[in-house]
């Protein structure tokens, strides 16, 4: 008995939050914020860049390399963590 009062409750709760009418409910509008030529010019643009600054385009590879690495060596962590108390991490026989 008390489970139906408690999610009648509830349902009261949700319906009060609902929007009346059909008007009321705004349709979000999804819009490109940059236009397919723009990014095919930013893409250009980091082409030339990398083909007049080499030294740019090497430093972004090798800090890309360093953050995998650390990701890498995290994830590794969380993956050898005992999942209960009474796991010591040493293999079950």
């Amino acid at each position: 008995m008390g489970f139906l009062l408690k999610a009648g409750f509830w349902v009261c709760v949700v319906l009060l939050f609902l929007p009346r009418e059909h008007g009321q409910i705004k349709q979000p509008r999804i819009t490109a914020k940059i236009s397919a030529a723009s990014a095919i010019d930013l893409a250009n643009a980091g082409i030339n860049l990398c083909q007049h600054q080499p030294a740019v385009c090497e430093a972004a590879m090798k800090t890309g390399a360093a953050s995998k690495d650390i990701l890498a060596s995290v994830t590794s962590l969380f993956v050898h963590l005992p999942t209960d108390k009474k796991d010591t991490g040493k293999p079950r026989s």
